[in-house]
């Protein structure tokens, strides 16, 4: 996993709990409570057991955890220097949803070692679509909804995102239909 997820989830975690908390907390959990690098390739067991920790640190559900760091994840990105990369994306939610699979093309030219999730949309309408989502890695569909709500955010506009299908209950790959207001 990439630096940058793991230091924007341990922000997360240390904002809520302080940092003492959070350095006892890396320690029972066999992590390094030391800054984590963008670009830096970090094994994947390093960022799920950050999340199952945090998770119980936080007497949330890992779910949840990743959704709040996927709401926060925007801000995070653009604070740490890779807004560019969302305002080529496009200048509304819907573009930006459309697109998300050009934008890692564009971050794979930086970081090329760094494994990306696919997007693609279909049954596109006014009112909203469908965002399909897969990955390589299992179990954090509920970050991608808490992304759509982070850029909602940004772009100043309300949507509905629902989890329809489940790779975790044998769907193909996640998906998700995102509403949007008329």
């Amino acid at each position: 996993m990439d630096g940058l997820v793991n230091k924007a989830l341990a922000a997360v975690i240390r904002d809520r709990i302080g940092e003492p908390a959070f350095v006892a907390m890396a320690r029972d959990a066999g992590l390094e409570a030391g800054a984590f690098v963008a670009g830096n390739v970090y094994d994947d067991a390093v960022t799920y057991r950050l999340v199952a920790a945090g998770a119980r640190a936080l007497d949330v559900s890992e779910d949840a955890l990743l959704e709040s760091l996927g709401e926060e994840w925007v801000e995070f990105a653009i604070r740490e220097g890779y807004g560019g990369f969302l305002t080529t994306a496009g200048r509304t939610l819907r573009d930006v949803l459309l697109n998300l699979d050009r934008m890692h093309e564009k971050i794979s030219l930086n970081y090329p070692h760094v494994r990306q999730p696919t997007f693609w949309c279909t049954d596109l309408k006014p009112a909203g679509f469908v965002l399909h989502y897969t990955s390589s890695r299992a179990g954090l569909a509920a970050l991608v909804i808490g992304i759509v709500r982070g850029l909602a955010r940004l772009h100043h506009t309300q949507v509905e995102i629902e989890h329809r299908r489940r790779l975790a209950d044998g769907a193909p790959h996640d998906e998700f239909v995102v509403r949007l207001p008329q």
